[in-house]
């Protein structure tokens, strides 16, 4: 029930949320480098990427990323990445570098802008992160780009953990008193590891130097009803107490597979609780969305009315989705976004592409479009953001990303030994048993990919041995891969 919750609210958020351009930040770095593929055996990874801009009608080298080493086992160890920022006859740089975990995992990000004026670099941004991947500290230098104006001022957040909560503290420097002061500090309070039950916002008082009450979120899980209630608060300074602002009760239908949060809103007059909007969706026997539907209040009637929708429907090569809005006028449904993703059967291409409903022409029209190119061992080469030109009648590059891949010598990686790892039947139309030695066993990841690179099933060792169900896979060729802290063994399975 709480996955179901959590990802409607995860599509609710995607549906209305305008794409983004994946390739104009070099240091997004699980985007811009992906992961390492094991292919046949042989680790292949990505040394560098270059980007491309559209500048004065011509495509343009405007960044470049380079892993400057790794460890043995192919994981990069620091990288860097120059990028040029372009507006007419205006052209500035920033400079990044990265250093990782042996992990692939991000350690230390390092930003510096150019200062035409002064002629050299400044510092502009700094990140930390742990070994598992949480942000540990940030710290940003103001920097307004186009007007080559490097403040002295800036801004940290510090973030700390514990079994129990989460903690952020932003900071401002005030460089004509050389030194820092809060600004805001937020709790996450959990319940285990991956339930927040609670969240608080203070805001810093300079004069009284104490913290004060801002927001604050309560969370109620009833895991026998399925319902799960979100509870906002605001805080009354005057009274100091905390006053009701919005509440979301949420239920998950088992039978039918819906699930619909109500929201409502706190009338501060009539000291009760109001309707104010109602997000639905139903999920198929696979867990993913058929529809959603958002309705909201009519106050004059005091009932829901509808006020935008989706549908989604799928096939062998991908899936679409139309978005609807509701019109009040004409008591009916109106066409207004589709998202079409689509592959090719070979793999090699891969399109996203985004039209809007022309109401004159009573047609979709192509706004614009990600295509992502592959090679034959289905590794990414290629990704480009395109603008759909009307009045040529074809497509316009405005961003493209360009992705260098090379084998890591397979000597370099320790692999445990055929006989520590056993896998029966094969080929096999159900059940797969996996079984590693006692030494292989603890923290043993075992996860099957088609042969397009995509996780299709991953699980954890508890015992010696284990049982797979792939029923529910197409027959097919699939790559087993099993990690563990003696390396990776990869096996062929066929599906019946």
């Amino acid at each position: 029930m709480k996955t179901s919750l959590l990802l409607t609210s995860l599509i609710f958020a995607f549906l209305f949320t305008c794409a983004q351009n994946q390739i104009s930040d070099s240091l997004t770095v699980n985007q811009t480098l992906k992961q390492n593929r094991f292919i046949e055996d042989t680790l292949w990874v990505i040394d560098s990427s270059k980007f491309y801009s559209s500048i004065n009608n011509n495509l343009q080298l405007t960044g470049n990323y380079k892993v400057l080493s790794r460890d043995k086992n192919g994981n990069p160890l620091t990288g860097i990445s120059r990028r040029k920022i372009q507006y007419y006859n205006f052209q500035n740089y920033y400079f990044d570098s990265v250093t990782y975990f042996s992990t692939n995992q991000v350690k230390v990000k390092k930003r510096l802008g150019w200062n035409i004026l002064e002629q050299k670099w400044m510092d502009n941004k700094y990140s930390l992160y742990d070994n598992k991947g949480r942000i540990l500290e940030t710290y940003s230098k103001n920097w307004n780009v186009w007007e080559n104006v490097y403040g002295d001022n800036g801004t940290k957040r510090l973030y700390s953990y514990d079994t129990a909560f989460t903690k952020e503290i932003t900071d401002l420097y005030l460089p004509e008193n050389n030194r820092w002061i809060h600004l805001k500090q937020y709790f996450a309070f959990k319940k285990d590891t991956n339930n927040v039950v609670k969240t608080l916002s203070q805001i810093w008082d300079e004069n009284s130097e104490h913290w004060v009450n801002e927001l604050k979120q309560e969370r109620h899980i009833i895991d026998d009803l399925n319902i799960s209630d979100l509870y906002n608060y605001v805080w009354d300074n005057e009274q100091q107490i905390w006053v009701n602002y919005e509440f979301h009760h949420s239920v998950h239908y088992e039978q039918s597979g819906i699930d619909s949060i109500f929201v409502y809103l706190w009338n501060t007059q009539q000291n009760v609780w109001e309707k104010s909007r109602l997000s639905t969706i139903k999920l198929n026997e696979e867990s993913k969305p058929v529809y959603y539907k958002q309705l909201v209040v009519d106050t004059s009637l005091n009932n829901w009315v509808n006020e935008y929708k989706a549908e989604f429907e799928y096939y062998e090569s991908g899936f679409n989705t139309v978005y609807y809005r509701w019109s009040t006028t004409t008591n009916e449904w109106n066409l207004t976004w589709q998202f079409i993703n689509s592959f090719t059967p070979d793999s090699t291409t891969h399109t996203n592409q985004y039209e809007k409903w022309d109401t004159l022409l009573q047609q979709w029209t192509a706004i614009f479009r990600v295509v992502s190119k592959f090679d034959s061992r289905h590794n990414e080469t290629e990704e480009a953001m395109q603008e759909w030109q009307a009045e040529f009648e074809s497509w316009e590059t405005r961003n493209k990303a360009v992705y260098f891949w090379s084998a890591f010598a397979p000597q370099l990686v320790e692999t445990p030994t055929e006989t520590e790892v056993c896998i029966y039947p094969n080929p096999t139309a159900n059940l797969l048993h996996v079984v590693l030695s006692a030494s292989n066993i603890t923290n043993s990841i075992v996860t099957i990919y088609d042969m397009g690179g995509r996780t299709v099933l991953t699980t954890t060792f508890t015992n010696s041995e284990t049982m797979l169900d792939i029923s529910s896979l197409k027959k097919g060729v699939y790559l087993l891969s099993i990690r563990n802290k003696n390396g990776v063994v990869l096996r062929k399975v066929m599906k019946e």
